[in-house]
């Protein structure tokens, strides 16, 4: 056996241990922090009574960061002037909080952060920290706990207000004018909410998605929900509130000239029964008419096609017991609106679906001898026509065969406007699919309430895809649906007018109720599917 001199071995042993230390290795900075900041300590401390000071100081076991704070943190009962937070946007140990508002004698003051508390590494929040003070010599320490939920949507907003109103001294139009007593906000918690250290008393409550974050009632941008009843704190009730956003009031504004022969003006309106407008130029009756602007809350008005001279149009809009005058010089445009006709050259058309052809400038009358629709074998078909005046569209009503297509031709004259314009030749073709292609489904509904109620079927953005109304029974075919999976939505309607209703705080009404079947209902192509609804 070779004997090896014990001085050589590690000779030997060099080139191994330069070769391990010029392997790459990656420096590892230890575990990622999860850990949220901390407050260590506070001037005044957390909690404190007789509070005379004007401003508080937080102190922090590591730097931290402030994030929409604007919108996270609330202050209960609401100050006039918002907190002069420091230092805001840079990174610190502390924060220091001055009040610009002489605070109320004898009462408890909370400061809720939400999550807007980050540590500036990771951004772990600090969730849910609350400072307490008192400036009396005790601190309200009751609770008022319940959810908020949409009214008809399933997904609830985010950054909900709720807020408590003393009774005394509360009148219909006090949201609209003073901040509440006590306020606290669902900020990212879902539909939860707790308002702490509440006085004993009787209170009403209200939920606000607060647009303006001014802690006051904007009917216009702002959704709201109240309680009916008065509430004594202390409760052991968990309320529920419901979320809506009111229907707008009826409202012109001032009208555009848009051509030589259109005007056009928004509005917020709801219903269109009994909606008239008059025009008179010069103070002499104009003939005009109306349509919708899309899904715009607007409409155009149609004028003769005149030479203006300065003159005044008056507009007079009346919606039932509303009449709005507005007025506006015409001027002369080198633009005029004429006839234009929209045909498909081809479209397939689901047997549940109408078909529909628009028209840009207000139809006048129809020439049904000029329209034909004949199938693919040349012979022809029998139809309806019907005109929608407000939308300004033509209704073509025909029976649909599966796996037909049908030629629809009209020829000149067919169509002819306000103006007297007639259509050129126009064709086009409607395909329908087979029946195999589609999927069916029957829903029973079982214990309603009550049987006014509308059957809805809702894509994944809750979109009303299919929808029909109690008739009596219980049992509910929707046939030839397209395969997908559907939300089943059932909307008590109980004034009857075929749709979801909002409710209206000053009338004290609620919105119609809403209910959810809890699971995805799947049709497929050439299934039949039977589903019942346990209300």
């Amino acid at each position: 056996m070779l004997k090896i001199k014990y001085w050589l071995i590690p000779l030997l042993m060099l080139p191994i241990i330069l070769t391990n230390c010029a392997k790459r290795g990656t420096i590892t900075g230890g575990a990622k922090d999860t850990l949220a900041p901390v407050m260590t300590s506070s001037s005044p401390s957390n909690f404190s009574k007789n509070f005379k000071g004007n401003s508080i100081r937080l102190n922090f076991n590591e730097y931290i960061k402030l994030k929409d704070a604007n919108k996270q943190i609330i202050v209960s009962p609401p100050l006039k002037n918002n907190l002069v937070i420091t230092p805001n946007g840079a990174a610190s140990k502390f924060i220091n909080i001055t009040f610009k508002d002489t605070l109320q004698d004898n009462t408890t003051y909370t400061i809720n952060f939400g999550q807007s508390i980050e540590d500036n590494n990771e951004g772990n929040p600090y969730t849910a920290f609350k400072y307490v003070f008192s400036t009396g010599d005790y601190i309200d320490s009751l609770k008022f706990k319940g959810t908020v939920n949409d009214a008809l949507s399933r997904t609830v907003d985010k950054n909900i207000s709720v807020m408590l109103y003393p009774v005394e001294n509360f009148s219909d139009s006090t949201i609209y004018k003073k901040t509440p007593l006590y306020v606290t906000n669902t900020l990212e918690y879902g539909a939860n909410f707790e308002i702490d250290n509440i006085k004993k008393g009787t209170y009403y409550a209200i939920a606000l998605k607060d647009e303006n974050k001014n802690n006051l009632y904007d009917p216009k941008i702002d959704k709201i929900a109240f309680y009916p009843k008065k509430i004594t704190i202390p409760t052991d009730t968990l309320i529920s509130l419901d979320l809506f956003k009111e229907e707008a009031k009826f409202e012109v504004r001032k009208p555009v000239q848009q051509s030589q022969n259109k005007l056009a003006f928004g509005l917020n309106i709801v219903n269109y029964d009994g909606f008239e407008v008059e025009g008179k130029l010069n103070n002499n009756p104009l003939k005009t008419r109306i349509t919708k602007i899309g899904d715009k809350d607007s409409i155009a008005v149609w004028l003769p096609i005149l030479d203006f001279k300065d003159d005044t149009l008056h507009v007079t809009v009346k919606n039932r017991d509303n009449d709005f005058v507005q007025k506006l010089k015409l001027k002369n445009f080198k633009t005029t609106d004429t006839l234009q006709v929209s045909l498909n050259k081809n479209s397939t058309l689901d047997f549940r679906d109408d078909f529909f052809i628009k028209v840009n400038t207000p139809i006048e009358k129809l020439d049904e001898s000029k329209f034909i629709l004949t199938k693919k074998d040349s012979t022809n078909h029998p139809f309806k026509l019907s005109i929608a005046n407000l939308e300004n569209k033509l209704k073509v009503d025909f029976e649909k065969l599966e796996d037909e297509r049908f030629n629809l031709t009209l020829l000149p004259g067919a169509i002819t406007d306000f103006y007297g314009k007639v259509n050129d030749t126009l064709t086009g073709t409607i395909s329908t699919k087979k029946h195999t292609e589609y999927g069916n489904l029957n829903l029973v509904v079982n214990n309603a309430k009550y049987s006014n109620y509308i059957v809805q079927l809702l894509d994944d953005k809750e979109n009303i895809k299919y929808e029909m109304f109690s008739t009596g029974k219980n049992e509910y075919y929707f046939v030839d649906i397209i395969p997908n999976k559907y939300l089943v939505r059932i909307v008590y309607d109980l004034d009857g007018n075929k749709k979801w209703t909002p409710g209206d705080y000053l009338k004290k009404r609620l919105p119609e109720e809403v209910i959810y079947f809890p699971q995805l209902i799947d049709v497929r192509a050439n299934w039949d599917v039977n589903q019942p609804i346990d209300l």
